[in-house]
């Protein structure tokens, strides 16, 4: 295979890479405030919340007490006991900090080859941001992700064109060092997908019971975006009215279940 079709082969590959976390990238803004519209719906949604918590507890605590009063009469008086307390949990071994088999000697190389590949994508935005008519802005974005090593080098190289991947740098590329840049350029990529779509599965997980309200918190700005924030927010308010009343009537019958054990005690 010639370099030529080398580099198509490797542009027709880390394009659909390219496109894929464009994609992917829309959904994790729109995760990102998910923190926030899980306040918010809490902050609406939470009228009921103390009272169910107290409610709750002393429904606990009328249920232990009646089946300590159970326990006692199918055994006789003083034969209660406590249950036992849970067995010790075994303390987990931590992790090695370095990957096993690994030399250090590797894992300096690869650090400093990735320090190297940030250095060199900042040098080639100053010289060649305007000419890839890069705004002020988006120079600003890439030079501040590269210059943070927690930042995987893939979310700076999405924002560029990508005829800047296609294209050789004019007076400074030949074809082979066009292809080693899309190589690595390519391999940025695709890690980087790779970490976004951790941090998003990472997102829903931790926001999955947000996840449900969140079309209808982004879309809270038009009218009908509202109008279902809204009659959320009445649903989620109705139910726990509900689940009070139904504690409620629990505690209720709780009480005269644990005054008739005391008439017979």
């Amino acid at each position: 295979m010639t370099t030529t079709e080398k580099i198509k082969a490797h542009l027709d590959e880390f394009h659909l890479v390219y496109r894929e976390i464009h994609a992917r990238r829309a959904e994790w803004k729109d995760l990102q405030q998910a923190e926030q519209a899980q306040a918010e719906y809490k902050r609406q949604t939470s009228k009921f919340d103390s009272e169910l918590t107290d409610l709750s507890q002393q429904k606990s605590s009328l249920e232990v007490e009646l089946r300590r009063r159970k326990i006692q009469e199918e055994r006789g008086p003083n034969t209660f006991r406590p249950p036992p307390p849970p067995p010790m949990m075994m303390k987990s071994r931590p992790e090695p900090a370095t990957v096993p088999g690994e030399k250090p000697q590797t894992a300096v190389a690869k650090q400093a080859a990735r320090k190297g590949a940030r250095l060199e994508l900042q040098k080639l935005v100053g010289r060649y941001g305007r000419l890839w008519e890069l705004s002020g802005e988006v120079r600003g974005s890439i030079n501040r992700i590269a210059e943070d090593p927690a930042r995987p080098l893939g979310e700076a190289l999405a924002l560029l064109d990508w005829t800047t991947f296609a294209n050789r740098i004019a007076h400074r590329e030949n074809e082979e060092e066009h292809l080693r840049r899309i190589e690595d350029w390519g391999q940025a990529l695709l890690e980087y997908r790779d970490w976004l779509e951790g941090e998003m599965d990472m997102l829903r997980t931790k926001y999955r019971r947000v996840l449900p309200i969140m079309a209808a918190w982004i879309d809270r700005e038009n009218a009908d975006g509202q109008q279902r924030w809204n009659q959320q927010i009445a649903e989620t308010l109705a139910a726990k009215a509900s689940e009070l009343k139904t504690l409620s009537d629990e505690i209720i019958k709780l009480n005269a279940e644990l005054a008739q054990s005391k008439a017979h005690a």
